[in-house]
């Protein structure tokens, strides 16, 4: 069963999207994530670029399903968004919810990163901590 689902913050505001994406004219594609009572499924979007800009055309995406059974941490890091976005246009900062895979034995660790609005990170990070012990639980039951 579905517990959360939510896509990525990718620009701080409004105004930022709207230049960006030439006035909806290139539109990005947001990773989704989706967090179900045993994994967290996470497709991230590549898009293709050129320099800096980002092309609205030929994005590579790569979904990670990721089994809750090992994750090893779940940390929430707050970014604010850049001082002329705050001030022009209020722009909120984002969350990063950065989770932790420890590998089977105990050894590789790999980072899986979400990319939230600002607020927004803490009651993910909850819900993925409650799926987290509930999928351990089971496990060692």
């Amino acid at each position: 069963r579905c517990i959360w689902e939510g896509e990525e913050r990718v620009f701080y505001s409004a105004g930022m999207e709207i230049i960006c994406t030439c006035f909806g004219c290139c539109p990005t594609d947001p990773s989704t994530y989706k967090l179900m009572s045993n994994f967290i499924k996470i497709k991230t979007v590549r898009p293709l670029r050129i320099g800096r800009l980002r092309l609205c055309c030929c994005n590579q995406y790569t979904v990670n399903n990721v089994d809750l059974t090992n994750v090893a941490d779940v940390d929430v890091n707050g970014v604010p968004a850049p001082c002329c976005e705050r001030i022009l246009c209020c722009a909120p900062g984002k969350d990063i919810v950065d989770i932790e895979i420890r590998g089977y034995g105990g050894g590789d660790l790999m980072n899986h990163k979400l990319i939230l609005r600002e607020a927004e990170g803490d009651r993910v990070a909850e819900l993925v901590m409650n799926s987290v012990e509930e999928s351990q639980r089971i496990e060692r039951e």
